[in-house]
């Protein structure tokens, strides 16, 4: 009962809040390269339309990590000018020291803002890669759970809470389950080749014990993953879809579990990978290839992230002798691999506050990426294994949403609201 408790504090410890007021830090000695981006003239709307599509464009690249947007060509190493017309619009990047200039294909726009916005952050993405040679993130979106406290006397838990998505951005937020039940921990599943995602994975208490669910991005129907008994927490699946990992103590304990996964068959047998006679597991998450997997346990005393080999069907678990990588702070959870496999992040409580840190893989040693006296939980890696999203609590028992990256380590909040936002998930993109 004792490890129970335990557990379901490691889940809901990300609805602590912090009494200190939410402040941003800036390295302002990071150089950034600028870019000065033309008004944008000619559109059949009107002109404050022109200047909404021009602060879209101008976020993205203030928040890139790379670029700043100048408000003068005069220093600028890169200039995007516009050729508009009618509802059209053609972009054409200058690059100012070697005097080339490169032409994009036009955009169609509709007039609707919540629609156009997304064409805009996927120029920005263009830009990005024209100018880097890198993928951009502006046009990925993020998975997150909103939560409410319960009115329902029917359901037996003090919160209610369903997933929504919105842009990387925190703009256009759209709620994706109606459950009206408490959802922790949405994850989404990784697309085949050149798509995006259509599902994700999340953990449920509608039935009364959580247990893990596969839901429609597009309707928010969901079908129960495992037939499994006891509580099952936190899943987390491979970038090829081939396994599943999460937390289960059907076993008496709550230990780490994988299980086959096939988008087309369903799951396969469940086996445990690690117990801990004296802890508890949490919060896995898989190396890009799939070998290797980051959790959280109390094994050895307080909460510490540990990184294994995932064990072969005939390796018995006690020989499995998993590595300790947060050294930095004694209490440690919700680690998060990079899609490059060479960091880890995770949550550190430090001097009183839970701040995000980043393991890196090669060298195995830890930076305290932010700074702030708002308590942060549940990072998550974008794709571009630059950009790190999490909660941010800001008072109250509410969070919101922030992101930093490895660059800039400029916390930037990127919704707002009396709403209280957690779990944050960002979508993977397979090239």
């Amino acid at each position: 009962m004792q490890q129970i408790i335990f557990l379901l504090l490691l889940v809901l410890r990300v609805f602590l809040s912090a009494s200190d007021a939410f402040s941003v830090s800036l390295d302002t000695e990071t150089p950034l390269d600028p870019i000065y981006v033309t008004p944008i003239e000619g559109l059949s709307f009107d002109q404050k339309y022109a200047e909404e599509l021009l602060k879209v464009l101008s976020y993205d690249l203030n928040h890139n990590g790379m670029t700043v947007a100048v408000r003068s060509s005069e220093k600028a190493l890169y200039i995007v000018k516009w050729t508009a017309q009618s509802k059209t619009l053609q972009p054409t990047l200058y690059f100012v020291h070697t005097h080339k200039a490169k032409k994009f294909d036009s955009i169609t726009l509709t007039g609707k803002i919540s629609q156009d916005r997304r064409l805009l952050h996927q120029l920005a993405d263009t830009l990005f890669k024209s100018i880097y040679g890198k993928e951009g993130v502006a046009s990925t979106t993020i998975l997150y759970t909103v939560r409410e406290k319960n009115q329902d006397p029917t359901f037996k838990s003090e919160y209610l809470s369903d997933v929504w998505q919105c842009d990387f951005d925190g703009q256009n937020p759209r709620q994706i389950t109606h459950e009206r039940r408490y959802i922790v921990t949405p994850c989404y599943i990784p697309a085949k080749k050149g798509f995006r995602p259509g599902s994700f994975l999340f953990a449920s208490y509608k039935l009364g014990q959580p247990k893990i669910y596969v839901g429609s991005l597009q309707d928010g129907t969901s079908h129960q993953l495992l037939s499994l008994r006891g509580n099952q927490f936190m899943p987390a699946i491979t970038r090829n879809k081939v396994d599943i990992a999460f937390i289960c103590d059907a076993m008496g304990n709550p230990d780490l579990f994988v299980v086959p996964y096939d988008d087309d068959v369903g799951v396969g047998k469940p086996r445990q990978i690690f117990a801990s006679p004296k802890g508890t597991q949490g919060s896995p998450s898989f190396s890009p290839d799939g070998r290797q997997i980051a959790f959280v346990s109390n094994k050895d005393g307080s909460t510490r992230v540990y990184t294994m080999e995932v064990p072969s069907p005939y390796v018995l678990l006690k020989e499995m002798k998993p590595r300790l990588i947060s050294k930095a702070c004694r209490e440690s959870t919700s680690p998060s691999w990079s899609p490059d496999g060479h960091k880890i992040a995770y949550a550190g409580l430090i001097s009183g506050t839970r701040q995000i840190f980043v393991y890196d893989v090669d060298s195995q040693t830890e930076e305290q990426i932010t700074t702030d006296k708002s308590n942060k939980e549940n990072p998550c890696f974008a794709a571009d294994s630059f950009h790190i999203v999490f909660n941010a609590d800001q008072g109250g028992g509410k969070a919101q949403l922030a992101v930093v990256n490895l660059k800039q380590k400029e916390t930037v909040l990127i919704t707002e609201g009396n709403t209280d936002k957690r779990f944050p998930s960002a979508e993977p993109l397979v090239k």
